[in-house]
């Protein structure tokens, strides 16, 4: 099975990368946005839900059809790209709303794909694949260092526009002569004797899980700015840092994995995060901004590979019922990065709002436990 998924493996990894890219753009572009006073901080707490909130009504669709659902996904990521690049406020909440459906087609239909393929180790495909994202949510701040170099903001928007175009035709490409393989329609998930309340577990692990990661990654380069006091480079490297550790920690999961059990592993990468959090919220420098960030991004690691194996193992590689579960992850992205705005523009200390990452974490280890007995 291994062999003949190569081929069609090689071009869902390539563009994972660029779903990275794409995921985390808001953190970054917000952050220029306001330097240039397109957008006010009210204004851009707002994309976040639009992001968020489309990419759940992509995940509920995601799993009806998972190749299609790839497809259709980079081109509607194009698509909202091209709007973004117009730098307009009302337009940048419909292109951050494609943006968002986009990603929500494209994102667990690749994951779910990649499972279906390794049904025996799913947790560390997962996390290979996990990897490529990460990688792209290394490199999207970096991007934006060329732009007070010479290269315009718009610009940069419309080339990863063309980018996400392009991954559309390679997918098209690459699973046009292949035969479509429909999501399982059963699995243990699927028996009357399990509950409803097991899918709104899974479903709310990967809303808190999301909505942390989201409420820190988004806000770090701002947060940054704002402990420093100006607008720095030096944001945009600690913005990259913390997906730089991501993806060092999502590289090291499957060795991890050959001498900690998945519940093992979890709880520690739960605590780390929170830890690392809460070090970012208390820190009075850049420094100290760094190393929580890095101690969150190792921890977040993975959570959300983890996760995802086991909703895949749950409904045998992934039923169309999984869609529904996956809606927790864009409702989570939607409410927890604008909850954190709100609560630090209550103590007119943006970097407070941290508590709300926080106590997600903490409830996603309290949810992982109830789940275990």
């Amino acid at each position: 099975m291994r062999g003949a998924a190569a081929p069609v493996e090689l071009p869902l990894f390539a563009s994972f990368l660029l779903a990275g890219v794409l995921t985390v753009l808001l953190g970054p572009l917000i952050s220029e946005l306001l330097a240039r006073e397109i957008v006010t901080e009210a204004q851009a707490a707002l994309l976040f839900p639009a992001q968020f909130a489309f990419s759940s009504l992509g995940s509920v669709l995601s799993t009806l059809h998972l190749r299609r659902s790839l497809q259709a996904g980079y081109l509607a990521c194009a698509v909202g790209l091209g709007v973004l690049s117009l730098m307009s406020w009302p337009l940048l909440v419909v292109g951050t709303a494609l943006l968002g459906l986009g990603l929500g087609l494209v994102i667990p239909a690749t994951n779910l794909l990649v499972a279906q393929q390794h049904p025996e180790r799913r947790a560390a495909a997962l996390a290979r694949l996990n990897l490529l994202w990460s990688l792209g949510a290394v490199g999207c701040p970096l991007l934006f260092v060329a732009v007070p170099r010479g290269l315009p903001l718009p610009a940069l928007v419309g080339v990863l526009s063309l980018s996400a175009l392009g991954a559309g035709v390679v997918i098209l490409l690459a699973l046009r002569s292949q035969v479509p393989v429909a999501a399982p329609s059963g699995g243990p998930l699927d028996d009357a004797a399990l509950r409803l309340t097991k899918w709104l577990a899974l479903g709310a692990m990967l809303f808190l899980y999301v909505g942390a990661e989201s409420a820190i990654g988004g806000w770090l380069v701002t947060l940054s700015d704002r402990v420093g006091g100006e607008k720095s480079l030096a944001s945009l490297l600690i913005g990259s840092g913390f997906w730089a550790a991501l993806l060092v920690g999502r590289a090291v999961t499957p060795l991890l994995l050959r001498r900690l059990s998945e519940p093992e592993l979890f709880r520690v990468a739960l605590a780390l995060a929170a830890a690392g959090t809460l070090a970012v919220l208390l820190a009075g420098s850049r420094t100290g901004v760094a190393a929580g960030a890095i101690a969150a991004g190792l921890g977040l690691a993975p959570i959300f590979p983890l996760t995802v194996s086991r909703i895949a193992t749950e409904t045998q590689g992934g039923s169309r019922r999984a869609g529904w579960v996956f809606i927790g992850s864009g409702l989570g992205g939607a409410s927890l990065p604008w909850l954190t705005a709100r609560v630090g523009g209550m103590v007119e200390e943006l970097r407070h709002g941290l508590v709300v990452p926080i106590a997600a974490l903490a409830l996603l280890a309290l949810l992982a436990r109830a789940r275990r007995t």
